[in-house]
């Protein structure tokens, strides 16, 4: 069985490299869906290369397969993002993730309605919004953390809302109501008070769809304040991926 010691968090832990859990969302090119997954984003597209008598398609005679693919990351799949999706500046995300492995927590939060919450949020909401909230959040993580190692500390978080076997097969409207459930601004401070680095969700945004382009959740994670497109000094080592699906075998925990 292949497995990979992990000295970095202590030792008598291992992965096995052999059962993954993949939480990926694949871009569906064909059947070629009527739209993206979220926000009303064009569904992607592909298209066989012509270029004078080639053709890159077998099927139609071509010596090869060769294509061109119209994806939209932020609609059709699974996604992360750095502080740079706030920015003037392009921050590319491969720098922002250590290499190798780290240990990261599951955890499963029902979403509550906003008007039932003491959290905070900015910008366009509605009483009867969806949110993922601190107090459930933090919860969660409480729950999940109770059998893990003492000496691990997950470096990323995996924030479930929902089976990925729905999110499989969600296709939600675009900035009409209801709005998919976000995070409150509370929520989002807590995972960065918690230290985690890397948060992932199967929602399609930690914001609101249509918040009035304030992105509050957002900005509070990476620590940019509102409206501003530059910051100081080095970008912050945090990453957000949306999009994910978390099949309901999967259990809460340490992985």
């Amino acid at each position: 069985m292949p497995s990979w010691s992990w000295p970095l968090v202590g030792p008598g832990l291992a992965v096995d490299l052999s059962r993954p859990i993949d939480l990926s969302l694949a871009i569906a090119f064909d059947p070629v869906p009527v739209s993206g997954r979220a926000f009303g984003l064009p569904a992607p597209t592909t298209a066989a290369v012509v270029v004078g008598a080639f053709v890159g398609d077998v099927r139609r005679g071509g010596s090869c397969n060769c294509e061109t693919h119209v994806i939209t990351p932020h609609g059709d799949g699974t996604h992360t993002e750095g502080v740079g999706h706030l920015l003037h500046d392009r921050v590319s995300v491969l720098g922002l993730v250590d290499a190798g492995l780290m240990p990261v927590l599951v955890v499963t939060v029902v979403p509550l309605p906003l008007q039932t919450v003491d959290d905070d949020v900015v910008g366009n909401h509605a009483p009867d919004d969806q949110v993922v909230d601190e107090l459930s959040l933090r919860q969660a993580v409480e729950r999940a953390m109770h059998a893990a190692p003492a000496h691990v500390t997950p470096k990323a978080i995996v924030v479930r809302t929902a089976a990925g076997e729905q999110q499989r097969s969600m296709h939600l409207n675009g900035t009409r109501p209801p709005s998919p459930p976000y995070f409150t601004i509370d929520a989002a401070a807590w995972v960065l008070e918690a230290a985690f680095e890397h948060l992932l969700t199967d929602l399609p945004s930690l914001d609101r769809a249509d918040d009035g382009g304030l992105l509050g959740a957002h900005r509070t994670f990476f620590d940019v304040p509102a409206r501003a497109v530059h910051i100081e000094g080095a970008p912050p080592r945090r990453t957000v991926t949306e999009l994910v699906a978390v099949d309901a075998h999967v259990a809460d925990g340490l992985y």
